[in-house]
């Protein structure tokens, strides 16, 4: 920890502020402050600074905040969260606490990113498995909250593909581990544009994705042969996708024109379609059979999606104490 130096306060002094996030464009600055009271210890807050950029290229304070933290009562790094909500600006409540989880997610994860704030935590009462639960701990808040609004969603959009579509696009981990960040380029020719590619994290080759509507059919019963098939609108998609990845596959093969970092091999297809939960387990061991002979593709209610990704924060809750770094992604 840096030397504490007087304020024009005489009853605060600082610590030497830190740099905990850096783009260039924007900064966010932690300075540790320490107000003296003469019938306790000394209080510890920390001062948090949004700076951005002018066009003179000088970094600007927009808005800041305190927010105290009180070392001797927190038992791991979650309740050091809590304690950190409260702020004492409006301007900063909207970037850190503020109900896009997505945006706070973001923020909080930046600052977890930082060796110094690491360095900071480490030099107090925080040790290691201390930091790891607050990393967890957090990735745990930010799922509970996505899957909140995923079960949202399909009460409210049941005939919407875009609000899921862009649910996916900012909550990536529901896929599982074995995909990275998708990618902002979804034109793959000149006629065609895919919802999603998403990079696969062990060849960096890109799958598709096609979302339809949660309240699209996905299978129809054949009474006169007693068994279930695709129904008309998983058909098309199914049709659909083939096109895409066989398009795909012949102008990536190399990169796409533009984007050579955007590679497409034998890609499969994810196809994110209907509603399962009312189906009966005959209903569902159709779909799974359907779904084992199709080549490369995958179709997956959404339901399925919400299942799997209740399955990743149960795993992540169940590893939180144990594991020094458990991320499943």
């Amino acid at each position: 920890m840096s030397k504490k130096v007087l304020t024009s306060n005489e009853s605060i002094k600082k610590s030497e502020a830190l740099i905990i996030y850096c783009t260039k464009t924007r900064r966010i600055k932690l300075t540790p402050l320490y107000v003296h009271h003469n019938t306790k210890d000394d209080e510890q807050y920390y001062k948090l600074e949004l700076l951005e950029k002018d066009y003179s290229g000088n970094f600007n304070v927009v808005s800041s905040g305190n927010w105290n933290i009180y070392s001797d009562k927190i038992e791991n790094l979650y309740d050091f969260i809590q304690t950190t909500t409260e702020l004492q600006s409006k301007d900063l409540d909207t970037i850190i606490i503020s109900k896009n989880t997505s945006q706070k997610s973001k923020i909080l994860t930046q600052l977890l990113k930082s060796d110094d704030l690491c360095e900071l935590f480490k030099s107090g009462e925080f040790d290691k498995q201390s930091i790891s639960n607050l990393k967890n701990a957090i990735k745990i808040t930010e799922i509970e909250k996505a899957i909140v609004e995923f079960e949202n969603l399909l009460e409210t959009s049941p005939d919407k593909e875009k609000p899921f579509e862009n649910w996916c696009k900012e909550n990536t981990w529901a896929y599982g581990n074995y995909y990275v960040l998708t990618e902002e380029i979804h034109t793959i020719s000149n006629a065609e544009k895919v919802d999603a590619l998403l990079k696969n994290a062990v060849n960096d080759f890109r799958d598709i994705v096609e979302f339809k509507k949660p309240s699209a059919q996905i299978l129809k019963y054949d009474a006169s042969h007693n068994n279930y098939y695709f129904a008309e609108e998983a058909a098309m998609a199914i049709s659909q996708v083939v096109n895409y990845a066989e398009i795909f596959d012949e102008v990536a093969e190399r990169g796409l024109h533009k984007h050579e970092e955007i590679k497409g091999y034998n890609p499969k297809s994810i196809i994110i379609i209907g509603r399962t939960n009312n189906y009966t387990p005959e209903m569902i061991k159709s779909l799974h059979s359907l779904n084992s002979r199709l080549n490369n593709i995958q179709i997956l209610s959404y339901d399925m999606l919400l299942a799997q990704c209740k399955n990743l924060l149960s795993q992540l809750q169940g590893n939180n104490e144990k594991d020094d770094d458990y991320l499943p992604f």
